[in-house]
């Protein structure tokens, strides 16, 4: 029995068209190597997750040294060394 015969067979016990076969195969023969590639989608997403992660460090990050900074320069501010490095005074 060829091959083309035993796919009619199995599609057409499944109710599906050969042309629907044909259609996969050209699907799979076109854009078949990206399913064989390392990156698939939990790998995405996980790689989506961490960079996630790492903008809310960074950006709690910013707002730490943001409130340090305002702390330094109201210290600089209230012992008068603010206007002399500014050289306001």
């Amino acid at each position: 029995m060829s091959c083309l015969s035993r796919n009619w067979i199995f599609l057409d016990s499944h109710g599906l068209k050969l042309s629907l076969f044909y259609r996969w195969q050209k699907a799979f023969f076109e854009n078949g190597a990206a399913a064989f590639e390392k990156t698939d989608r939990r790998t995405a997403q996980a790689q989506q997750r961490r960079t996630a992660e790492l903008e809310a460090r960074l950006k709690k990050k910013d707002k730490v040294i943001a409130e340090i900074m305002e702390d330094v320069i109201n210290e600089k501010k209230d012992l008068g060394g603010f206007e002399r490095c500014l050289g306001t005074a």
